[in-house]
């Protein structure tokens, strides 16, 4: 159904491209809501909700926190709405700005801060570890309690850790842990970053230990044999470039561990 739906979307816009090529009405259609009626099963669902597809097939609510099958959001009365509406449908969008029901249980939310899921069924949270989002908060919230926030939609998966966010960077890593200890899917990804951690770590401190190590050999042997310098210095210099060597190719496992999918 998804592909469909897609599919009429793509075929949708290429007509109204082709009909109306004006530019005022082009900015007009762009900016609006394009929406995707899909039968729910559940009458609480409300504008704002978070959803997610089952393994059935199912839309429902989502209830677990960076849920990889996040569906969309509920929105009311979008511009235009693909197939047929029953009285089972709800409003789905996928891609574009709406309002979105959020929480400050994650943290305070700020402009740019991506949403994701929670385990509050179909309610949003600030995005602290990598994982699925929803997409970006276009406004700040730092009330109690559940609010609708405007959040231009667009769902991936998400990776990055942006540098306006390196000050709370200690919070996401207990954020990470913690949600990699309640999540039995996040455990194997938390013990990959914890051995990338170890890697990169040890041999950034053990290639700082051996090259002051070789450094003050070295000038030890030069002030015992003077004449011996120019051989010393090689020396000196092959163990440095050998150890700098040994400590970047430890970084860059590391890094290659966190990264490879």
């Amino acid at each position: 159904m998804s592909a469909q739906n897609y599919l009429n979307l793509i075929t949708l816009s290429s007509l109204i491209a082709l009909v109306f090529p004006n530019v005022s009405y082009a900015q007009e259609i762009s900016g609006a809501q394009i929406a995707t009626n899909v039968e729910v099963d559940d009458s609480n669902i409300k504008a704002g909700d978070i959803l997610s597809i089952t393994p059935e097939n199912k839309i429902i609510k989502s209830s677990v926190a960076y849920d990889k099958k996040i569906f969309g959001v509920v929105v009311e009365d979008p511009a235009i709405v693909l197939n047929k509406e029953t009285s089972k449908t709800i409003a789905s969008l996928s891609q574009g700005e709406a309002q979105v029901k959020v929480s400050t249980k994650n943290g305070n939310i700020q402009v740019g801060d991506f949403i994701t899921s929670s385990d509050e069924a179909g309610i949003g949270q600030k995005a602290t570890t990598e994982g699925m989002v929803i997409g970006k908060a276009l406004a700040n919230y730092t009330g109690q309690g559940v609010a609708s926030l405007p959040v231009y939609v667009n769902i991936q998966y998400q990776s990055q850790i942006s540098a306006g966010d390196i000050n709370s960077l200690w919070e996401r890593v207990v954020a990470f842990t913690s949600e990699g200890l309640r999540q039995p899917e996040n455990f194997q990804l938390l013990l990959r970053y914890i051995f990338a951690l170890l890697v990169g770590g040890l041999s950034f401190i053990f290639g700082f230990i051996f090259a002051a190590r070789a450094l003050r050999t070295g000038l030890v042997a030069v002030g015992r044999n003077p004449l011996a310098r120019g051989t010393i210095e090689v020396n000196m210099f092959l163990n440095l470039g050998a150890i700098l060597f040994l400590s970047v190719a430890g970084v860059g496992l590391s890094l290659f561990i966190i990264f490879y999918r």
